[in-house]
């Protein structure tokens, strides 16, 4: 008889394994999921401050849209007269003003740098996203682990420029 219990552990283990792996599969697929939908997000986020700087909303209008956009809910008491935060469902999003000035007249003019962060590290999607005035799209593997409201909250923001020269852990999306 206890032939028998070996036979049913060693079955009952690869069930087990088997399962563990399947959950993991499906977690992985959610959080891939969700990346798609806040990427499309982020895009439509900076779309919307485009139209804002275009039908010349003064700069803490814009910040104020962040909140005011479908879906978003503003985080009060954080930030400052330069950034913004708002929550979703799956990504904190932060909303930096920049000033720019024109390498060739020096004029001086207002940009913006928006970044979404998962709200739960590892539940509700790993990858960090930043575009900026310019339409430049960053995704980052978010190496500090940011995670909603409590790792690394509120970030340093806005964030200086990224380049491919600086930070090996943001990379630009294929189109």
């Amino acid at each position: 008889m206890s032939r028998y219990y070996g036979i049913v552990l060693l079955i009952a283990l690869m069930l087990l394994a088997v399962t563990l792996r399947q959950r993991a599969v499906h977690r992985s697929e959610r959080i891939r999921a969700n990346e798609i939908v806040v990427a499309d997000r982020v895009e439509e986020l900076a779309e919307a401050l485009r139209a804002s700087i275009s039908e010349g909303d003064p700069p803490k209008v814009r910040l104020a849209r962040l909140a005011e956009q479908p879906e978003l809910v503003g985080i009060p008491d954080v930030g400052d007269d330069r950034s913004a935060f708002a929550e979703g469902e799956l990504y904190i999003y932060g909303l930096g003003l920049t000033t720019i000035v024109d390498p060739e007249t020096g004029r001086r003019g207002s940009g913006w740098v928006l970044r979404a962060w998962p709200r739960a590290f590892g539940v509700t999607g790993d990858i960090e996203f930043h575009i900026d005035h310019k339409g430049t799209v960053w995704h980052g593997q978010n190496e500090v682990g940011r995670s909603g409201t409590e790792e690394g909250f509120p970030p340093l923001f806005p964030a200086k420029t990224l380049s491919k020269a600086r930070q090996t852990a943001w990379w630009q999306p294929a189109p």
